[in-house]
């Protein structure tokens, strides 16, 4: 069995599109704290309403990691998308939202993990 714990994103990600559950799993672990953090954190939503975002987000990735162009890039790709449905939904539900410039400073504290 595969120590995925080990394997760069590029990798990760060629392992992903192979069907590797493994691989799957390394990928939801690496970035959860991310994902649950941006609309959480920057967002200040509620933690359910982080959580429907990350269960979207994660959908999204699942659904399109085949059209990735660049592996190296994940990390990039999965901020762009997680930063885009925190900003469609609170439009969507007329919630504040932190300036923009702000992003750059994503905590990622495994306490504010929804796998915590």
């Amino acid at each position: 069995m595969a120590d995925y714990r080990k394997y760069i994103d590029a990798e990760l990600v060629a392992e992903c599109r192979q069907g590797k559950r493994g691989a799957w799993k390394e990928l939801v672990y690496r970035y959860s704290n991310l994902i649950y953090s941006i609309p959480l954190k920057k967002c200040n939503l509620l933690p359910e309403d982080a959580e429907d975002i990350y269960q979207s987000v994660f959908e999204t990735i699942f659904e399109k990691l085949h059209t990735l162009e660049d592996p190296h890039k994940l990390r990039a790709w999965i901020i762009s998308i997680t930063w885009g449905k925190s900003i469609s939904f609170t439009r969507k539900h007329k919630k504040h939202l932190i300036p923009a410039e702000d992003m750059e400073e994503i905590s990622t504290d495994e306490k504010d993990s929804p796998l915590n």
